[in-house]
């Protein structure tokens, strides 16, 4: 992390809409801009920039580890029965190659 904060359990419990971006998305969607307190939409969902991570390079697949989003997202029950419990029982039935052409 180099500049903000990043949410914590108390965010996601009470669902606040909070991001943490990687330096690559700050340069692209802020070029020469202070993002902390400015919103961005993702899936027409708005979200507070709360944070913006240190630049770490690429990991073992060659993906560069700043180009992400770190977002605070709590859901209900229903939603990790519809959402998260249902499709993982669902993937682990499956052989492994199968699975991830489930996700």
């Amino acid at each position: 992390m180099i500049r903000g904060t990043i949410f914590g359990k108390r965010e996601v419990i009470a669902k606040a809409k909070m991001a943490v971006l990687g330096q690559a998305v700050v340069d692209e969607l802020f070029a020469g801009q202070d993002p902390i307190g400015q919103r961005i939409r993702v899936r027409k969902t708005p979200f507070q920039v709360i944070g913006v991570l240190a630049k770490k390079g690429q990991n073992g697949l060659g993906d560069d580890q700043v180009d992400v989003i770190l977002m605070s997202v709590g859901f209900t029950l229903a939603e990790g029965v519809f959402f998260g419990v249902y499709p993982a029982r669902k993937a682990a039935g499956l052989n492994p190659i199968d699975a991830l052409r489930h996700e």
